[in-house]
């Protein structure tokens, strides 16, 4: 299985595209939501301050989760 990261927009749905080559197809693609938890910090921190939440440098892994979700 292939995964290909890429930035993510402000305004976008937060999902990725999973390259699926057990048949053999290149082509086959399937959308996985993202939950916040297998984010890596860093860009749990940048979503908080495209934001404009305060503090978040500052806090944990799991207060910059319930935070981002409190703002959804």
């Amino acid at each position: 299985m292939y995964v290909r990261r890429q930035q993510i927009p402000l305004n976008a749905t937060l999902e990725v595209a999973v390259l699926d080559n057990t048949d053999g197809n290149k082509e086959n693609h399937s959308l996985a939501p993202v939950s916040y938890e297998t984010m890596k910090i860093t860009e749990l921190k940048a979503l908080c301050k495209e934001k404009g939440i305060e503090g978040y440098s500052s806090m944990t892994k799991s207060e910059l989760i319930k935070v981002l979700e409190a703002t959804q």
